[in-house]
């Protein structure tokens, strides 16, 4: 458990550091808090414990590595015939330089950490409210183990750029490149009409009654939408973890009262509407997570915007909302820390935690 202890204690210290044009200060100043170094030391502990993990920490590692050693094996020209070849493609080209399974997961924890902590570090106000809300969220512990769709997720943090750019035909090769590494990345097609979407505060009467509706018909929804995906929703088990996906729904959808209750909408920009939108994206998927396993999955690639989308709203919170904004971001700072260490705790004394990540194992001592 203390790997984990130290990732929060890194990115919590790092919130009162900061580093600008060569010179470091310590303090709470509003200089600080703009450059302090939270998500900087955040993800690169990160990357340490994800490059430096035993492979038994991740329950699909040990089927990644029979995939590493077997594209080794293979030539370059039949890896193009796989269904996500550039995956296969990565692991001939590590492969053959350096032959290491270990070096290979150094690699992967790069491309994976690199492009999600240049999104996050953009801007650095509210960093650890990030941090703790990212590590308790599906997309952290997935880090851990799937290596195929963790790529094609940071990937998409790409592709968010060029959405935010109105750059269509970057964007539409940069899904094409994640898809090659993961088919369920078709999820970041729609992600450039999303952005563009207003939805305003008068629309919740519109769209509170069509969740409802989505919810209470999920399963009917659901199914008739696997008729497009049938043969890739095949691979995952149907069954569902129906607590924890109520939970995490109604995670979400406190997420969504938050941001448009307390925004002031004259204050927010293109880019806290679209966040915005990804933040209804996530509820409505999520409410077929008690249906299908897929359905999380799918998900992944709008979840991982969550704690940025929640930063956002502080900065143009409604006047009357101030004070509450404030006691707000002191109450899920403790209680998603709090959680988080809990559950931490709980995993690494019973030895049951999702995907097999706790407690941490590095590669050294397996």
């Amino acid at each position: 458990m203390f790997p984990y202890v130290l990732l929060l204690f890194f990115g919590f210290v790092g919130c009162f550091i900061a580093i600008n044009k060569q010179s470091l200060r310590i303090g709470i100043s509003q200089s600080i808090s703009s450059n302090n170094t939270a998500l900087s030391a955040f993800f690169s502990f990160l990357f340490l414990l994800l490059a430096f993990r035993h492979e038994s920490i991740g329950r699909d590692l040990l089927n990644y590595k029979n995939i590493f050693h077997a594209s080794c094996a293979t030539s370059l020209s039949y890896l193009f015939s796989e269904s996500e070849p550039l995956y296969f493609m990565l692991n001939w080209i590590i492969g053959n330089i350096f032959g290491n399974y270990q070096i290979f997961l150094a690699f992967v924890a790069a491309i994976c950490i690199l492009p999600i902590a240049l999104l996050y570090c953009e801007d650095r106000h509210f960093g650890f409210l990030k941090i703790v809300i990212f590590v308790n969220l599906p997309t952290f512990v997935m880090m851990f183990s799937g290596l195929r769709q963790a790529i094609a997720i940071s990937i998409g943090t790409i592709a968010y750029h060029f959405v935010r750019k109105k750059k269509l035909f970057p964007f539409l090769l940069t899904v094409l490149i994640a898809f090659g590494f993961h088919k369920s990345s078709f999820m970041l097609l729609p992600m450039y009409w999303i952005y563009q979407i207003r939805f305003k505060r008068k629309h919740l009467l519109i769209i509170a009654p069509a969740m409802v509706v989505l919810y209470l018909f999920n399963s009917t929804i659901f199914n008739f939408l696997l008729t497009f995906i049938g043969d890739y929703a095949d691979k995952y088990d149907a069954t569902a973890g129906a607590t924890g996906a109520v939970n995490m729904l109604i995670l979400f959808g406190l997420f969504v009262i938050f941001s448009y209750v307390l925004s002031d909408e004259s204050k927010m920009t293109d880019e806290m509407f679209g966040l915005r939108n990804f933040l209804l994206v996530c509820f409505a998927l999520q409410c077929f997570a008690p249906v299908h396993n897929l359905a999380m999955r799918l998900n992944y690639y709008y979840i991982l915007f969550i704690p940025i989308a929640v930063a956002k709203v502080f900065p143009v919170v409604r006047s009357q909302y101030r004070q509450i904004a404030k006691l707000a971001h002191i109450v899920l700072c403790a209680f998603f820390t709090v959680y988080f260490l809990y559950t931490s705790y709980i995993s690494c004394i019973t030895g049951i935690s999702d995907l097999d990540t706790f407690p941490y194992v590095p590669f050294w001592r397996g």
